[in-house]
């Protein structure tokens, strides 16, 4: 319940806010995309299908960016789901440690994994459109796999929730649920194959358009409504935390993923998409096999544009967090100047290599070289800061740093200076040094190799200064149960009580705040 000492919350939001900005979010990009798409006539205004408004620009990039983002965001509303139902089940305020293991027909547990997985789906049908267009170059029969996917899975868990009944059956969510389920008459005529026969007066295509948008639309209605109608919903937060993790549970923070298993996934991601999109394109033929590629060219042809459109939008989402997890660990808002400078040029690095993957250079060279340099060139920048500039402590006073730290700022020196060297071999042409180095056996790929090396010191950097840092291994983003008594307490009100005596009256609390007493 946030009330352990040692334990900090630096930033809060909380579920209703982040609730009704995810669905807004959604439902804004979709209906901005279809404006463009109807003005650029490359839609009928009466009515398209949501996935027709983004095979063509610019609402193909801006739906493989914002579907990639917003589905991060709508996987942290299923956990705040998950610990609604936690709290109801038990009959009390939601607890790791006493939480409720089974239901009446499947665990808690299980529809957590359910509902992630079809945001997982969902998180593909951006990245894979479904025409075959230059300005899309996607895969209909994948596209629709992971869209039915994600429709079936959230369908059964709204369904599932229902028959359990841990919050109740409140008659609007049981509206906007079976209108979803019928919704999914829209498949009949494929199934039937009647969308081949004409029927005087009635158009397939309309009718199966009008019902993908009302389940969209009552999905998201669905969801809001979970998260915002419960009373127990306003002692659930999403926040950003500092502490031992050995004392997050003690302190009401339920979910969290440490800034340290963030750079793992984030690399994980940037390297993995590296390997498989050259591995795919050398064995699709995409790509020449007698000299070294740029790492934008695999990204032009499936399926390296479906992986560049998924993993690097997902990689910047998390690196995004670590940015700002190391910013914080070098004091926040009471961090040096060049510091801030620095955190700010990288999260702008960040934003440009996420448009990199959405816009691939045959789709729109400009952008995509823009955004390639915005990258490169920023976060190049931010190194340097951080080996001249930068603090491994929010206070600036560092215990003596351990062999591990001291191995870690050694490789983050070499990765700048590394990545210093490559920038300049890649724009050796202005420098007058190109042929001197082509003929140092590499085949006149130097510029080439020189961005790979450049890319991998990059994510080098970001790894080592992480792991340079012992203030990261207590910063996390969670989910969080707030202390009820706290949101009206005066500041310095009872603090001579004891911590249990504390905990008490706020279980209390949040009782006859679920049951409605209060």
């Amino acid at each position: 319940m946030m009330s352990c000492d040692v334990v900090n919350s630096l930033m809060t939001i909380s579920s209703k806010s982040y609730m009704l900005f995810t669905a807004s979010a959604f439902v804004t990009f979709i209906l901005i995309c279809y404006v463009i798409c109807v003005a650029e006539d490359h839609c009928v205004a009466w009515l398209p299908f949501i996935s027709d408004t983004w095979v063509y620009p610019p609402g193909n990039y801006i739906s493989r960016w914002c579907v990639g983002m917003f589905c991060g965001c709508l996987a942290v509303c299923q956990f705040f789901i998950y610990w609604i139902n936690e709290g109801l089940a038990a009959g009390a305020a939601p607890s790791r440690a006493g939480r409720s293991r089974s239901s009446k027909f499947c665990s808690n547990e299980l529809l957590l994994v359910m509902a992630l997985i079809a945001v997982f789906c969902l998180s593909w049908v951006g990245a894979i459109c479904d025409s075959t267009v230059p300005s899309c170059r996607g895969n209909n029969t994948i596209h629709s796999t992971f869209a039915v996917t994600f429709f079936a899975l959230y369908d059964i868990y709204m369904l599932v929730l229902h028959c359990n009944a841990p919050a109740g059956r409140h008659p609007f969510r049981t509206l906007k649920m079976v209108v979803s389920i019928a919704t999914k008459a829209r498949w009949l005529p494929h199934l039937l194959q009647l969308d081949s026969i004409e029927v005087a007066g009635i158009d397939w295509n309309l009718v199966e358009a009008i019902f993908e948008w009302t389940n969209v639309t009552v999905i998201m209605l669905w969801t809001a409504h979970y998260v915002i109608s419960h009373p127990i919903s306003a002692t659930l937060k999403w926040a950003i935390v500092q502490g031992p993790q050995d004392e997050l549970q003690s302190a009401g923070v339920l979910s969290y993923l440490s800034c340290r298993v963030l750079a793992n996934i984030v690399a994980m991601l940037y390297v993995g998409c590296l390997v498989l999109s050259y591995i795919a394109g050398v064995h699709q033929g995409t790509l020449p096999t007698d000299h070294v590629p740029f790492i934008s060219d695999m990204w032009v042809y499936p399926p390296g544009n479906w992986l560049s459109r998924w993993a690097v939008v997902q990689g910047v989402h998390a690196g995004l967090w670590c940015q700002t997890f190391l910013f914080l660990a070098q004091g926040g808002s009471n961090a040096t100047a060049i510091n801030k400078l620095g955190w700010f040029v990288s999260v702008c690095a960040l934003l440009g290599l996420s448009v990199v993957g959405c816009v691939n250079e045959d789709e729109n060279i400009v952008v995509h070289s823009i955004a390639a340099s915005i990258y490169f060139g920023g976060y190049d920048f931010y190194m340097l800061t951080q080996v001249l500039f930068g603090v491994s402590t929010a206070t600036g006073a560092s215990p003596p740093p351990s062999s591990a730290r001291k191995c870690w700022r050694v490789v983050m020196v070499v990765a700048m200076l590394v990545a210093f060297v490559c920038q300049a071999i890649r724009y050796c042409g202005k420098l007058n040094i190109c042929q001197q180095i082509s003929t140092l056996g590499l085949r006149g790929s130097a510029p080439e190799i020189a961005e790979w090396v450049d890319a991998i010191a990059i994510i080098t950097f970001m790894y080592a200064d992480v792991y340079s840092k012992d203030a990261t291994k207590e910063y996390f983003v969670s989910v969080v149960q707030v202390d009820a008594q706290s949101r009206t307490r005066v500041p310095g009100e009872g603090q001579g009580r004891s911590r249990a005596s504390s905990r008490a009256e706020a279980g209390e609390l949040e009782v006859k705040l679920l049951t409605g007493e209060l």
